[in-house]
């Protein structure tokens, strides 16, 4: 959305892209804060500077508003209509977590504000589309396609669940940013991701609105394995549906079949901790441990993770550190291939073109596994560290 003053010739457009009930649609967003008030910021990389609506400037409390100075710029939409400008101000957008000070103009558009290039060269190194993320140098920033029309969630385990082979569970699954989608959507399976591991759940239709059950799908097992899934991992996607009149489907539910039934990563712990018990304590006992099962690791790759923070390693202007690789005997290069397969296929790793590596070093433990190490004592040399202040008494 190019802007130009008034001794132009060309004026600017801004494209309106909507659904069929009107409703501004499609596109590349940020969700955000414009001082106190929360946003969707569209990232538009075709518009020459950044736009905040009249209307949500408005909202910003009197104390936090900033003043608005005149301009000559003229914005025209797709339809060659002058669009009203207010002028120019001085605004702070906050983006997870980070504030971000820069010049923005006040006009009447649709959508809440418009990121355009002049904020993009300002802060932004790049945006990844396959990750959607907004890469900054302060930190990525994650985006999402909107539009009920456009846009596609992804569907996500509520907790970390381990399904046996050849078998089929219920499985509790989160829909970030549904609300955003029309009231009924079509889950459909990420089949690239699944086969991998011989894992598949079928397609079907759910009500996003229903807020009063958890979501479950119908999810299998196919291979001889068990299968961990975790909360952060995507396993399927979500989008609008519209279809009024809809045929068969059998996968989709919002409700949960509480069966009491012992997961399977217990069992083993349940059998062994019964031998001398009674049948009352047997029972205390199962339903402890099915109330509290999220607790234990449920295999030798199940070391948990988190979604609630990001973590950043901090090394100021250091230049990238890059180490070659140390030779290991022949012995260990199969055992270091096959570490790195079986990370990869259970997500604790991924592939990375970072100017950073550290050397990896195999520890033999007790049992006679091995344990897979990082040397990374020359990276800690060069990491700022923060040091929390301490009160005494």
């Amino acid at each position: 959305m190019p802007a130009h003053s008034k001794d132009d010739k060309i004026p600017g457009s801004i494209f309106n892209l909507t659904n069929k009930n009107d409703v501004w649609d499609n596109g590349l967003y940020i969700s955000g804060f414009l001082h106190d008030v929360p946003a969707d910021f569209l990232v538009d990389s075709g518009s020459t500077c950044t736009v905040i609506s009249n209307k949500l400037f408005t909202k910003i409390s009197p104390k936090e508003r900033p003043v608005i100075k005149q301009s000559s710029r003229v914005f025209k939409n797709v339809n060659n209509q002058s669009l009203k400008v207010y002028g120019s101000t001085k605004i702070t957008v906050s983006l997870e977590g980070t504030s971000f000070s820069h010049e923005a103009f006040v006009a009447d558009i649709m959508p809440d504000a418009i990121i355009g290039q002049d904020f993009l060269l300002k802060y932004a190194n790049k945006i990844d589309l396959k990750k959607l993320q907004l890469i900054t140098y302060f930190g990525n920033i994650p985006c999402w396609i909107g539009g009920e029309t456009k846009m596609i969630c992804n569907v996500k385990p509520v907790r970390s669940t381990t399904v046996p082979p050849k078998s089929r569970v219920w499985l509790p699954v989160n829909i970030p940013s549904s609300e955003k989608l029309a009231p009924l959507g079509i889950i459909e399976p990420c089949l690239n991701q699944l086969h991998q591991k011989s894992i598949f759940f079928s397609a079907g239709i759910i009500d996003l609105r229903d807020n009063s059950t958890t979501k479950c799908i119908d999810f299998m097992n196919l291979g001889n394995e068990p299968v961990t899934l975790y909360p952060n991992s995507c396993i399927g996607t979500c989008e609008s549906y519209y279809e009024t009149v809809l045929g068969q489907c059998g996968a989709i539910t919002t409700e949960i079949k509480d069966e009491a039934v012992l997961p399977y990563h217990l069992q083993d712990l349940y059998e062994r901790s019964i031998v001398h018990l009674t049948e009352k304590q047997k029972a205390d006992l199962k339903s402890l441990l099915i109330k509290y099962q999220d607790i234990f690791s449920k295999s030798s790759q199940d070391i948990g993770q988190t979604n609630a923070v990001q973590h950043r390693i901090n090394t100021g202007a250091a230049s990238p550190i890059r180490q070659p690789p140390r030779r290991l005997p022949f012995g260990k290069r199969e055992i270091e291939k096959e570490e790195i397969q079986k990370m990869l296929k259970k997500g604790v790793i991924e592939p990375s073109s970072s100017p950073w590596s550290s050397c990896i070093v195999l520890v033999n433990k007790r049992d006679g596994t091995t344990r897979f190490c990082v040397d990374y004592r020359k990276l800690n040399r060069c990491n700022y560290k923060r040091c929390l202040s301490s009160s005494t008494c």
